[in-house]
């Protein structure tokens, strides 16, 4: 769900930025900090589940977002 909300507020950003309601400067910050999160979680999200790969019997869910954003990050 974090990841999801990032991927909102980076959205919303977006469409702020193209309405021109933003200064440039803050956006470019928002903006940043909203990427350097995103990673965080994806990186997160690996390490739990290389973790308790071995532990668990049963499969953890899959996304095709988490296999494709090695890609974008």
């Amino acid at each position: 769900m974090a990841s999801g909300s990032a991927a909102e507020l980076q959205t919303q950003l977006l469409l702020a930025r193209d309405l021109g309601i933003p200064d440039g400067a803050d956006l470019a910050e928002g903006l940043a900090i909203c990427e350097q999160v995103s990673k965080m979680l994806y990186r997160l999200q690996q390490s739990l589940m290389r973790d308790n790969f071995d532990r668990s019997p049963v499969p953890g869910p899959r996304s095709r977002v988490s296999e494709d954003a090695e890609e974008y990050l």
